[in-house]
């Protein structure tokens, strides 16, 4: 997927840029503000310096004011040595207020002759009170008004620097009114510029980076709703528009992973075919047109037989290119309109829609045709076969779930009853699976209860008719139904992998029972001679410690190997040969004796008997019962043992229900048999005391 970044080089300058530019006005607008306030605090500062001197001009002229005006009582008072001392008290504060008059630095030419004429009179009447005070006489009317006449001239003059003195103050005051006035209104306006400034940048911004950031948020909302199909367009410059083209781009790659992911979900990774989830969807829809009158469906299942097999010999990869060849055959042998469709492992479904049961019929026998052609894997040539079920929808038909489930019914009838075949669905079928359910279900229950026991028959020699091995054989029965035959049980438990759990115990009780058998018998040699055969499937040959188990029940019962006859039937040879064959010779190499049962049923050749590492052929019952009413298949009797004969391994003929079977096949050759006819399986118990009726006539093989 494509990498999706901003180019927040460009941006940041941009962006760095619109801020220094919004914050240039305000800091503008800062400082001009401090200079401003500085210099009105200046301007204020020497306008209140300058009102309080002449604020202090003015209360020093009342002072002198004050004291002149002290004068007449001190002059009327002379003669007297306290009005002498009051007028000089009095000239003291007048003299000092002079001084201060005189240093006060009045800037007109007008008030600094008012305060010099204020100065000289005040000397003038200073001198002349003290004249008349140093008398101390009461004087005459020329001295006092040589005293008065020059300070009142001084008063007069005080007045006037006092009048000045505030009327300058008031003006100083209004001047700096207008000055603050002026400065407020320049700040108010450069205040004004600069918010404008930065109003004016903040939208310029908001236009070339916040929409636009605005509409990629919007976009990957949309997007984060599974929304993929919307181009988006930024305007702003160059570096948006790459923001957009990536944006688009990525957009793109999810729409299309998206639809990787939906055709994931609903189809096969390895065969691309439809998987289940689209399959039942279709059929849904299918049926959905059925009942509006456009033809029945029709449904099949298919399962490659024994693919198991191909995947332990040739392994997993020429199993995939199985898959994917069979796959493409199926799709050959369709009509486009049909669905193919891979369930799971080597499970495949057809949906035909539009036909008769006839249609599906013959599509299921087009599979088999087209499947005949060996399939070339690994530079070898594989044949497959596949059993089929096929279901066709009925009137009234409730959901996809019922057809396809009836199809899958029909399929497991197909390879119960002969691999490689098809079978339509019938609604005993589902009745019988049910049965076959609860049947695996009370089995399981049997082995974790261990309800599960074994029964033994003799094998005897034909000669004498003693008893030279037993046959352990695995019963069970249910607490509803009985007893159940192992045909119905061994073939579930087969399917199911329970035949591991019950292989193991009935070997585990066979052997033990073997050892309490030569234990109760005795030693006499023949009777220690008692073999016991265990039938054995192919899944438990699989198993990897199989040969291990087998030595270590052995070794814990104390019973030799060579008193253990494993049997095999020949589809295990045929179907598993490569590693049954190693396995075999494993067990050989223990010491256990191999056997192949049913042999003759038409799966062997010559060259897998001669190959195993055999010692024991067991001939099928169906050419028993044929011994002494077929001369054809009595000859096929004839041919397995003479076959026997030549490669040097013992016959055993099974099913003998007739006396004149057992002597013909005696005749033909074959030394030993069992059947109804000499012993019914039985307990141990009965089993021992037919043994022990019998102990001196018990022989070897």
């Amino acid at each position: 997927m494509t990498s999706f970044s901003l180019p927040h080089k460009g941006l940041d300058r941009r962006l760095i840029l619109g801020l220094g530019l919004m914050l240039v006005p305000l800091v503008v607008t800062c400082l001009l503000s401090v200079l401003l306030l500085r210099s009105a605090g200046a301007t204020y500062t020497k306008a209140g310096d300058e009102s309080a001197k002449d604020v202090a001009v003015a209360l020093r002229f009342r002072d002198a004011v004050q004291a002149t005006q002290d004068y007449p009582a001190a002059v009327a008072g002379t003669g007297s040595p306290a009005a002498a001392a009051r007028f000089r008290r009095t000239a003291s504060t007048a003299d000092a207020a002079m001084r201060s008059l005189a240093l006060a630095g009045f800037d007109q030419e007008r008030e600094q002759a008012l305060a010099a004429k204020a100065a000289r009179d005040w000397r003038t009447a200073r001198a002349a009170g003290l004249t008349i005070v140093s008398a101390g006489r009461r004087d005459s009317l020329a001295a006092l008004n040589a005293f008065y006449v020059p300070a009142a001239a001084s008063q007069v003059a005080i007045g006037r620097l006092v009048a000045s003195s505030l009327a300058e103050r008031d003006v100083d005051q209004g001047v700096i009114a207008r000055q603050r006035s002026r400065e407020l209104s320049v700040l108010i306006a450069i205040m004004l510029v600069g918010c404008l400034l930065a109003v004016s940048v903040a939208r310029g911004i908001r236009r070339s980076i916040a929409r636009p950031l605005g509409q990629l948020k919007t976009a990957a909302r949309r997007m984060g709703a599974g929304d993929f199909q919307d181009r988006v367009t930024l305007e702003g410059g160059p570096e948006l528009s790459q923001v957009a083209d990536a944006f688009n781009t990525m957009a793109g790659e999810l729409r299309d992973n998206q639809a990787q992911l939906v055709h994931q979900a609903f189809h096969d990774s390895l065969t691309a075919l439809p998987n289940r989830s689209l399959l039942y969807d279709r059929a849904e829809h299918a049926l959905a047109r059925e009942r509006r009158g456009h033809g029945r469906v029709s449904a099949l299942f298919l399962d490659i037989d024994d693919f198991k097999g191909i995947n332990d010999t040739l392994g997993h990869a020429a199993g995939d290119s199985l898959l994917v060849e069979v796959s493409r055959r199926l799709r050959a042998a369709v009509r486009a309109e049909d669905t193919v469709a891979r369930l799971s492992g080597d499970e495949f479904a057809v949906l035909i829609e539009g036909c008769e049961e006839g249609v599906a019929v013959q599509t299921a026998e087009r599979i088999h045709d087209i499947l005949d052609a060996p399939f070339r894997l690994q530079g070898r040539d594989v044949s497959v076969r596949a059993s089929i079920g096929v279901a066709t929808s009925s009137p009234g038909s409730t959901d996809a779930d019922e057809l396809l489930r009836h199809a899958d019914v029909a399929m497991y009838a197909a390879k119960e009853e002969d691999k490689g075949s098809h079978r339509v669905f019938e609604p005993h079928m589902q009745a019988e699976l049910m049965q076959r359910m609860e049947l695996e279900s009370s089995l399981r229950g049997a082995l974790a209860n261990d309800e599960l026991y074994v029964h033994y028959q003799p094998i005897v020699n034909l000669d004498g008719r003693s008893v030279t091995g037993i046959e352990a054989l695995a019963r069970w029965t249910h607490p509803q139904r009985g007893l159940v035959p192992p045909d119905e049980f061994i073939p579930i438990a087969e399917r199911t992998g329970l035949i591991v759990p019950l292989g193991r115990r009935v070997l585990e009780r066979a052997v033990g029972d073997l050892a309490a058998l030569r234990e109760a018998l005795g030693d006499d040699p023949q009777t220690q001679a008692l073999r016991v055969s265990v039938n054995v499937s192919a899944v438990e040959l699989a198993e990897d410690d199989y040969v291990g188990f087998v030595e270590s029940t052995l070794k814990a019962a104390g019973v030799p190997p060579e008193l253990l006859v494993l049997e095999i039937t020949e589809r295990v040879l045929v179907e598993d040969d490569e590693s049954t064959l190693v396995r075999l010779w494993q067990l050989k190499a223990v010491g256990v004796q191999i056997a192949v049962d049913d042999f003759g049923m038409g799966y062997s050749a010559l060259a897998y008997v001669e190959r195993l590492p055999l010692d024991i052929i067991k001939i099928d019952k169906a050419f028993v019962d044929s011994v002494g009413s077929s001369e054809d298949e009595a000859d096929l009797a004839q041919v397995i043992v003479s076959l026997g004969e030549r490669l040097g391994l013992e016959t055993i003929a099974e099913g003998v229900e007739q006396a004149d079977q057992g002597e013909e096949l005696r005749r033909m050759g074959c030394r030993f048999g069992q059947g109804f006819y000499y012993a019914r399986p039985e307990s141990l118990a009965s089993t021992l005391e037919l043994l022990a009726s019998q102990a001196p006539t018990v022989s070897a093989l």
